[in-house]
């Protein structure tokens, strides 16, 4: 899960060692809490405001992982 998800904020940061970009929550945060209070009114999840605004923009990045079984 990525950091606009919501899943994450500054009081509960992403686990150190995981494969998320070096940017601070602290700095996110304004803008978190705007998603939020987004997400709020429209009684949505943070991360549906978040897809909504790269769709809406014409930006998609999927990051597909494929797990190859040992047979």
């Amino acid at each position: 899960m990525g950091r606009l998800t919501g899943k994450y904020s500054k009081a509960n940061p992403p686990p150190s060692g995981r494969g998320f970009s070096n940017v601070n929550m602290d700095e996110l945060e304004p803008l978190l809490e705007s998603m939020r209070r987004i997400a709020d009114k429209r009684n949505v999840s943070v991360s549906s405001i978040a897809l909504n605004y790269v769709i809406c923009k014409g930006i998609i990045y999927l990051k597909t992982y494929i797990e190859q079984s040992s047979h």
